[in-house]
């Protein structure tokens, strides 16, 4: 899945082996532009986002109606992209973006004190993982459950400046991604069990 066309005019398509062709998805009649971002285990959803005239708008799109549904955005936000879907196409997780001055208490989610933030990826156990910006010079990585609908924050390397976390891997036990403190930027490694350890750390650490 991903975008065809000009920016301004691309459009979310869908691409299969049992085809070789790209189908263009049924966006909804306002849409300027559109792109998909991820796609389920079975090919069935696919989520996106699209832009409209006044602004960006999530996405999910079914095999089952062929259509792609508004998933809208959060409250007080001015736009809203789908960039996970879990294996079976039950989750959806992205992000949302708030004017700096939105009263945090107003926003629908779980997160400290804070301006925006960002999902990305499910494991196979659905588990996901973003970053939440809690001041201007500080943000942290965060894994998200969607057993329990915890946050469960990843830290920074020297506790201060932020972390952004990339990958993880199949059962969510292992996340890797990037901490900076002013202008350095280092990889990590994050476990429950060790918590976050720079990459060269966790090479020392193994004999290297």
């Amino acid at each position: 899945v991903g975008g065809s066309g000009a920016n301004e005019t691309q459009k979310a398509f869908r691409w299969s082996a049992a085809t070789g062709a790209m189908t263009a998805l049924d966006m909804p009649p306002d849409t300027v532009s559109s792109v998909a971002h991820a796609v389920n285990a079975d090919g069935s959803v696919i989520v996106g986002q699209y832009y409209t005239a006044i602004g960006t708008h999530a996405f999910r799109w079914t095999a089952a109606t062929g259509i792609a549904h508004d998933m809208g955005t959060l409250p007080g936000s001015f736009d809203a992209r789908a960039v996970a879907v879990s294996a079976d196409g039950s989750l959806v997780a992205g992000e949302s973006r708030f004017v700096v001055d939105t009263p945090f208490d107003e926003l629908e989610d779980r997160m400290s004190d804070g301006y925006t933030s960002s999902s990305f990826p499910f494991s196979r156990d659905d588990f996901s993982f973003g970053s939440d910006i809690i001041s201007v010079d500080e943000w942290r990585g965060f894994r998200w459950n969607a057993t329990t609908g915890v946050m469960q924050p990843l830290g920074a390397i020297g506790g201060r400046g932020g972390s952004s976390p990339y990958a993880m891997n199949a059962d969510g036990s292992v996340i890797v991604g990037a901490s900076q403190a002013g202008s350095r930027q280092r990889g990590f490694r994050w476990t429950e069990a060790t918590g976050m350890v720079s990459v060269e750390d966790w090479l020392r650490g193994n004999g290297v």
